[in-house]
This record gives structure tokens, C-alpha cells and sequence, in this order.
């Protein structure tokens, strides 16, 4: 009898792995990854209430000369603010009067998405300021600003970060990259242990995860990436739904990447 439930314990184990392994589903938690300290620097409060509970609770502006530029507070010390529309421009696609201003630096928002490291859009000047965070690496300070859209009447709610690496108080980097994740910063690390700071691209309804490095100021789009598809659960719901997910089924005959998955 115990040799028979050894075997029965050997064979429950085997099928365990092999599943996992054929079906492993993608995590940031299971790449390789220097470890990195965010801390979490919370948003400005005017009279007890969130920064954006000055704006209207609605309003559409035929033209950007109908909206005014209100400041939101973000952050007492360092001062940090928004710049930001009191509505939101219904006849314009894009809108290049909002920006962020850290002490003396001045960064429009508009530029910022357009030009932003992992795609393109020409509306997400809109933005509502969620987190705010800190962090160190290869002792260089970094700055990392979670958005969310506050365009009315959207489907979907797209997360975006905004980085900027600081020195002398003054921003010497910025970036911005769109349609991340919700709630985490696990997207940046250090994944191929090459020293430089990573981003991990892990967009909707996409099957390839991309890898970026910061060389140079510049984020470069590396040759490595995951392929995923969507579970069997996806799936079914995808057959009936028209909605944005991020697929998590990782592809490992198709995925090129530095080590094995």
C-alpha cells in the first residue's frame, strides 16, 4: 500500500508540474528582477477632500477659450501641480494648455503622451493625477506619476504612467507610457540584470509583451518579448463580450526571451 501511494503521489506531482509548465499564466512577480523600493507619496488634500473635487462634477466646452486652467495640487513639498482644464474640450481631439509643473519645471502634457514610449495618442492631456511615488536607481532619483483618463463617456479606463528622473531638482528626464496595468508598478525593473532601468509592456487586448531599457535618457525597445494569448476563460468571455483584457497565457514555443518561462 505505501508503495502504491508513493506512486500515486509521484504521478499527482508529475501532472502538477506539467501542467503548470504547459499552462503557466504571465505575472510580473515571476521574472527575474532586481528588487526596487517605491514609496508612495500620496496626493495633495484641499479641506479633507481628493485634489479633483474642485473640477465640476461635468461640464463640456465647445472651445478651449470657454474652459479655464485651475491648478490641482499634487504634492506640498516638493510642489507639484497640474495644470489643469476646469472641462474638457468636446470639438478637439487634443488639447496643449494642460501640463505639470514641478518646482520651476514646466512639462506639457499633451507632448508628453503623443511622443510616449510605448505608442502614440492625441488625447490624454485629459488625465487625472491617481498616485504618486518615488524611487531610487543606480542612485538616480526617479519620480513615477500613475494616470487615469477623465474623459467623459470612455468605455474603458486606461492607466498611464508618467516618469521623470530628477537631479539638482530639476527634471532632466521624461517620460510616458500608455495603457499599463492596473494598480502596479512591477512594470519597471531591471529584467535582464544588464544595470539599466527596464519597463515591461503588457498592453490589452495585445499577445506580445515588450521589453524597453533606459540607455542614454532614451527608453529602447529591446529584440526579447513574451507571447500570450488569452486562457479559456478569456476567451469565452472575449466570444461575448467586446471588451479591452490583458491576455496571460504565455506562448512558450513563441516567446524569445532571456531565460525560460
Amino acid at each position: 500500500m505505501k508503495m502504491k501511494q508513493k506512486i500515486l503521489n509521484s504521478l499527482i506531482l508529475i501532472l502538477t508540474i506539467s501542467t503548470y509548465c504547459y499552462s503557466q499564466n504571465f505575472d510580473y512577480y515571476k521574472l527575474r528582477s532586481s528588487s526596487i523600493n517605491f514609496i508612495n507619496r500620496g496626493l495633495g488634500v484641499v479641506n479633507n477632500n481628493e485634489p479633483y473635487s474642485i473640477l465640476p462634477p461635468f461640464g463640456m466646452a465647445m472651445t478651449v477659450h470657454k474652459s479655464n486652467l485651475i491648478p490641482i495640487k499634487i504634492s506640498e513639498s516638493p510642489p507639484i501641480f497640474h495644470i489643469s482644464n476646469d472641462s474638457i474640450q468636446e470639438d478637439q481631439i487634443n488639447n496643449r494648455t494642460e501640463y505639470l509643473l514641478y518646482l520651476n519645471n514646466k512639462i506639457n502634457l499633451d507632448s508628453l503622451f503623443t511622443n510616449a514610449i510605448n505608442g502614440s495618442t492625441k488625447y490624454q492631456t485629459y488625465v487625472k493625477f491617481e498616485e504618486y511615488y518615488t524611487f531610487k536607481f543606480n542612485n538616480k532619483d526617479f519620480i513615477v506619476f500613475r494616470v487615469t483618463e477623465r474623459r467623459y463617456f470612455s468605455n474603458v479606463l486606461y492607466y498611464h504612467l508618467i516618469l521623470f528622473e530628477i537631479k539638482n531638482e530639476k527634471i532632466v528626464a521624461s517620460f510616458a507610457f500608455i495603457d499599463c496595468p492596473e494598480i502596479t508598478l512591477n512594470c519597471f525593473g531591471d529584467f535582464n540584470f544588464d544595470g539599466n532601468l527596464d519597463f515591461i509592456d503588457w498592453k490589452k487586448n495585445e499577445e506580445k509583451i515588450s521589453l524597453y531599457s533606459l540607455q542614454a535618457n532614451k527608453f529602447i525597445k529591446q529584440k526579447q518579448y513574451i507571447i500570450v494569448k488569452p486562457t479559456k476563460k478569456q476567451q469565452n468571455y472575449k466570444n461575448h463580450y467586446d471588451d479591452l483584457f490583458n491576455y496571460s497565457s504565455i506562448d512558450k514555443k513563441k516567446t524569445k526571451w532571456f531565460y525560460k518561462l
